[in-house]
């Protein structure tokens, strides 16, 4: 999908054209509804790897981010639905390392990063939904295009050696590969949630949601090798860390829905 935000939009001018009118005339039940993800919580499963003995400590996590939807509801049966929907899903991540001299004669800082990895997620959703008086619960997947993608680009090789001559006293190689190639996260999302209402058509859900992957990406790689003051005087692997496209979160939100038409009556 090159362009997804004209799909969104004629997405959404058909529904309300079209299928709006005809689920009206066609039993009258019919629901429009938004929903508001205010917190989704990362879960950063399976997100951040590191394969070595991780000597330095590399800060990395999912940001908590938002997300947007807006879906129309056929209820063909009393308690089962199905609906068809649009949204806007945002996603953050961030790396963070700090290695000091590795010598150990000063407290200087030789190499420093902090790197962000950002990307907004926009398609067409679809979910079948169950409700029993006040309670919800629905399941679906959201076709998941990326835009407004950042994130640094970056194939380098960085070392810094402290000598006391003749002798070599520490040494430290930093290997880092950093392409996110629009694979933020391994694909589209599956998302589930439970919905209760607190007030008139007014719900607060709790979900959880991961992306459905047909492969692994890296899309962050750092392999740290050397000595230090107190290893072993020969090179050694210290750190071997990848950041993956996987992802799983969980979600917080609110939800209103309108009902029309015979809508209101079924519910009862």
């Amino acid at each position: 999908m090159k362009n997804p935000k004209t799909l969104i939009i004629f997405l959404v001018n058909f529904l309300l054209a079209t299928l709006f009118p005809l689920f009206l005339l066609a039993q009258k039940k019919f629901e429009l509804g938004v929903k508001f993800d205010a917190l989704t919580l990362p879960v950063n499963f399976g997100t951040f790897i590191e394969d070595g003995p991780g000597y330095y400590d590399i800060q990395a996590k999912g940001n908590i981010t938002q997300a947007a939807y807006i879906d129309f509801t056929y209820w063909p049966l009393k308690n089962w639905g199905i609906s068809l929907g649009a949204g806007v899903h945002s996603f953050r991540r961030e790396i963070e390392y700090s290695i000091p001299d590795p010598s150990h004669f000063t407290e200087d800082t030789v190499f420093y990063r902090h790197d962000e990895f950002k990307a907004v997620g926009q398609g067409p959703a679809a979910a079948l939904h169950y409700r029993n008086n006040r309670i919800r619960v629905n399941a679906g997947l959201m076709i998941n295009d990326l835009s407004k993608i950042e994130y640094p680009y970056r194939s380098s090789v960085s070392s810094v050696t402290i000598f006391n001559p003749p002798d070599v006293l520490a040494t430290v190689q930093i290997e880092e590969e950093s392409a996110g190639h629009g694979y933020f996260i391994g694909g589209n999302l599956f998302q589930m949630d439970f919905s209760y209402e607190i007030l008139h058509n007014l719900f607060c859900t709790i979900g959880f949601e991961t992306a459905l992957s047909s492969g692994k990406y890296y899309l962050y790689t750092t392999k740290i090798s050397g000595f230090t003051y107190n290893t072993s005087p020969e090179v050694q692997l210290l750190n071997d860390f990848k950041m993956s496209n996987a992802y799983s979160a969980f979600t917080v939100g609110v939800r209103y829905g309108v009902g029309f038409g015979k809508y209101g009556q079924e519910t009862q």
